[in-house]
């Protein structure tokens, strides 16, 4: 018998969910998606927050919804260029 188990490793990685539903997307939310993966290019941060796109996080309405990990921060965009700050700030 192995007495030996796997402990999950703690990442680094940020992670910054974009809502991708149809709410979202009336407030420009592939656009939201677009930039921060443009910023992602630009800056190599690649390593320092990693950018998905979900299907829905159910917070309809007053902008495209992101969800910061490991916080579980939700923000809400109005603007697709209020992405930058958000990324500025948490990269």
């Amino acid at each position: 018998m192995n007495k030996f188990r796997a402990i999950p490793r703690k990442t680094s990685t940020k992670k910054l969910k974009v809502c991708t539903g149809p709410g979202c997307r009336a407030w420009e939310s592939k656009k939201v998606l677009d930039l921060c993966w443009r910023f992602k290019k630009r800056t190599n941060g690649a390593e320092a927050v990693q950018v998905i796109p979900v299907r829905c996080l159910n917070k309809c309405g007053g902008g495209a919804v992101v969800r910061l990990s490991p916080s579980e921060t939700l923000l809400k965009l109005r603007e697709p260029e209020e992405a930058f700050g958000v990324l500025n700030q948490n990269c």
